[in-house]
């Protein structure tokens, strides 16, 4: 792998969340990739800001192919029915151990990516790695609304 001295999305989020923008672009490209990757028959499975490399014209990169899975066959390298991957950002199929994880686990990681762009956190995040995977398991995430970071576009009045 080539090096990329952009260094990781994670690093320069809170630096994005000023500029809107180019968030969104950044996070519309790296849907761009997932799509490329479902379509030849790969779930990526553990979709974070630290697996978005910037280069250094800060175009994206997803790297971290570690727990990815192809689509096609029944094999799962890592367990039949294991959790893989960071709670914060898994969608509820995926944090319950389901045995039916699609590809729209990669869909919701990549909302949640976004959502930790606009409110400064993941979508779940408990007080302990096991409350933050029971959080994500339910669906329960809080709403940008109740974000006690204001959020750059100004969704509440009192910001």
């Amino acid at each position: 792998m080539k090096l990329i001295e952009g260094g990781s999305l994670a690093k320069r989020m809170s630096e994005l969340r000023k500029d809107l923008q180019t968030l969104v672009a950044i996070v519309a490209l790296v849907a761009e990739a997932i799509d490329y990757a479902h379509r030849s028959s790969i779930l990526h499975r553990d979709i974070k800001p630290a697996n978005i490399l910037l280069d250094n014209n800060g175009q994206p990169l997803v790297t971290d192919l570690g727990l990815a899975k192809r689509t096609e066959t029944d094999s799962d390298s890592t367990g039949t029915g294991a959790i893989v991957g960071i709670p914060a950002y898994m969608a509820p199929e995926q944090a319950s151990a389901s045995k039916e994880i699609t590809t729209s686990a990669d869909v919701y990681a990549i909302g949640a990516v976004l959502n930790e762009g606009l409110t400064g956190r993941p979508p779940h995040q408990g007080d302990s790695p096991l409350s933050t995977l029971i959080l994500a398991a339910k669906g329960e995430v809080q709403p940008p609304s109740d974000n006690r970071i204001c959020l750059a576009i100004h969704l509440r009045n009192d910001c």
